[in-house]
């Protein structure tokens, strides 16, 4: 493990080793709904976070074949690939609202079902997004 501190907590990915350097206590960000234990959580920097996301991606190839026959339809073109994060994946990020008066979701409502993204007929970019509030506490 050439260039990586041997006295911290180390992770090893199949493109090489990440040094965690954040060990804050996570169990704030976990979702109330969400089956997480926090010693399963990471705060990774921005520039690595980059290369996870791009090691989890689930990627698929997708092709329409002609009627009645197992041949792809090349006269329309109708090749297309598909990356998306993997089932379960959870995301926590800080946003900015407004001071008062905002709700994004209805009133009393701090949850709600929304898409990101294209290929909802096939399930992608369904996302579970929740709001809390945390300037209070």
């Amino acid at each position: 493990m050439q260039g990586v501190n041997r006295n911290s907590k180390v992770l090893f990915f199949n493109l090489g080793f990440l040094e965690i350097e954040h060990l804050e206590e996570l169990s704030p960000w976990i979702p109330p709904q969400a089956d997480l234990k926090a010693s399963q959580l990471v705060v990774v920097d921005d520039n690595d976070i980059s290369m996870l996301h791009d090691m989890a991606l689930y990627r698929q190839s997708r092709v329409k074949l002609l009627e009645g026959q197992k041949k792809v339809d090349t006269e329309k073109g109708a090749f297309f690939n598909v990356e998306a994060l993997p089932v379960g994946s959870i995301l926590v990020f800080p946003i900015a609202g407004k001071e008062t008066g905002w709700q994004p979701f209805g009133e009393s409502v701090n949850q709600k079902e929304l898409y990101f993204g294209g290929l909802e007929s096939i399930g992608f970019g369904r996302c579970q997004v929740t709001i809390l509030n945390y300037a209070n506490q």
